[in-house]
């Protein structure tokens, strides 16, 4: 598993300066990885955070699904072929034996005739 550091950004906003925000304006904060950002919209304060560690732990654990996810596919694809070759062989041995006893009866047939 992927180590997270555990990163985090802190903005400390007066309230009455939040009230008093112009729309459009906001208060931001980086630290490391980590990001937050506070604005007005309208009679609502908006509140976003962002961190790239755990963006880069997500598009892990989706590649490593995705690995997993093909495997699968794969072995299943493996699997059949391996079905479909053991059924077919003992279907061509019967066949064979069938066609041989046909040329043996009628070679012996032939031979007894005569």
């Amino acid at each position: 598993m992927l180590p997270v550091p555990a990163v985090k950004a802190n903005i400390a906003i007066p309230v009455r300066n939040l009230l008093d925000l112009p729309i459009d304006a906001s208060f931001s904060e980086k630290n490391g990885r980590a990001g937050a950002k506070v604005s007005r919209q309208g009679d609502s304060i908006l509140v976003e955070a962002t961190c790239d560690s755990l963006q880069a732990l997500c598009e892990y654990y989706e590649r490593e699904l995705t690995q997993i996810h093909n495997g699968i596919s794969v072995s299943k694809t493996e699997l059949e072929k391996k079905v479909s070759t053991g059924v077919q062989l003992p279907l061509k041995l019967v066949l064979i034996g069938f066609i041989a006893g046909i040329l043996l009866t009628t070679i012996l047939f032939i031979k007894i005739k005569k």
